[in-house]
């Protein structure tokens, strides 16, 4: 049976929840993503699951979370596997649970430098780059987003 798996990279992520809490742990992310090339990301997985993800929380338990309560997921820059032409749009978050999100949203380029581009694009994920990591939020959970300069 081992021979059908497919072959998983474990990755340290943070999913901030509707609750108010921070779920910290490791997903499991494909060598190959099915979308580009390159390896899955976080928005991929996010993007690309049901209702819900597995993780491993901390204490070495399994945990499926429903992906209708992730505000936000965040993992290392190193982890992110982001395209290199990507065009930066400061912003602040406020969104769903208190949480609150500083940095920066990622759009691809030529989709525009704009807040109301990043929001008013078709995915339901938006990657932001912060200093601790890179944080794809859901759309559904923005409460307020202002621009920074």
């Amino acid at each position: 049976m081992n021979e059908l798996r497919v072959a998983k990279d474990q990755t340290a992520a943070a999913f901030y929840l509707t609750n108010s809490t921070v779920l910290r742990g490791t997903v499991f992310l494909a060598e190959y993503a099915a979308h580009h090339s390159g390896r899955q990301t976080l928005g991929d997985l996010l993007r690309d699951s049901e209702a819900m993800i597995p993780v491993i929380d901390q204490q070495g338990q399994f945990v499926l979370v429903g992906l209708a309560s992730v505000v936000a997921a965040e993992v290392a820059h190193r982890d992110a596997a982001l395209p290199q032409l990507v065009v930066n749009v400061p912003v602040q978050i406020h969104a769903s649970g208190g949480h609150r999100f500083d940095g920066a949203f990622l759009l691809d380029q030529g989709a525009g430098d704009r807040l109301s581009d990043v929001v008013n694009s078709t995915s339901g994920w938006i990657p932001l780059e912060s200093p601790s990591g890179v944080a794809w939020i859901s759309k559904q959970h923005i409460v307020t987003a202002r621009p920074r300069a």
